[in-house]
Formats: structure tokens, sequence, C-alpha cells
């Protein structure tokens, strides 16, 4: 149900709305990576042909999410959630 909702969100609402959405959901759901899918879904669809962050960076959307994602991870063993 969250995939869903999260999916509709990405061509729904605007990409702020998604991006909350998702880090609430990476930080209350254990081992939720459908984020990283979610994310690179919003970079085919929001990013431009030539756009990279700090123009050495592809697709930073997803990179971020990758990196949200490892840090739920570690957190989750740390705090035993």
């Amino acid at each position: 149900l969250v995939d869903l909702i999260l999916l509709i969100s990405v061509f729904v609402f605007p990409f702020w709305i998604t991006i909350i959405l998702s880090l609430i959901a990476v930080f209350l759901i254990k081992d939720f990576f459908e984020i990283v899918i979610l994310f690179f879904i919003m970079d085919i669809v929001y990013g431009t042909a030539g756009h990279m962050f700090m123009n050495f960076i592809p697709m930073p959307f997803f990179l971020i999410s990758v990196a949200v994602y490892l840090i739920s991870v570690f957190g989750h063993k740390k705090l035993r959630i």
C-alpha cells in the first residue's frame, strides 16, 4: 500500500512532497529498498537530458536515495528497530 501511494505521488505531487513521504517511509519501515526504485523513476521523469549534479554526478535523486537507504539500514541495526 505504501509503495502504491508513493508511486502515485511521483506522478501526481510535486517532487518535494514525494521526497518527504519517502523519507518518512524509509525510517518507519524496515528494509524499505523501494525508495531507490522510486527515486530512480523520479530522475527518469523529472531529470533533464544533460542534468548533472555539481557537473559530474548524474541522477542526484537516485544516488541520494541509495545513501539514505544505507543510513536507514545501519540506523535500524544500531537502534534495534
